[in-house]
């Protein structure tokens, strides 16, 4: 079995999120406010695209959190919602300020 260290090299990252959310007490919505992430990702070879993929992921993480209904057939343990033509996602006005944190490690 091939382990995420073998070779001298780690297949690992690792990241922290901070997220302030308010609710409206009379609609019992949610909304997310502001939304930081810190990443230890090891050496990154293209910032920009590595940045790019955390906040995609930030992203989807807020559509899953606050959009989703997430209901699983109890049958076959498979979503009930299996097309993207009824898949909710996050459009811009979910989306607040998004800040990214890059990680190095200290030598």
């Amino acid at each position: 079995m091939l382990l995420p260290t073998d070779g001298g090299v780690s297949a690992h990252s690792w990241s922290a999120h901070f997220v302030e959310v308010r609710v409206d007490e009379d609609w019992g919505i949610g909304r997310v406010k502001r939304m930081v992430g810190a990443f230890d990702s090891g050496r990154v070879y293209n910032p920009k695209l590595a940045r790019s993929q955390w906040i995609g992921g930030m992203v989807i993480a807020i559509g899953q959190a606050l959009l989703e209904e997430g209901q699983i057939d109890p049958r076959d343990g498979r979503a009930t919602k299996a097309n993207l033509a009824e898949y909710v996602v996050a459009v811009n006005a979910d989306v607040p300020g998004i800040q990214t944190i890059a990680l190095e490690k200290l030598v």
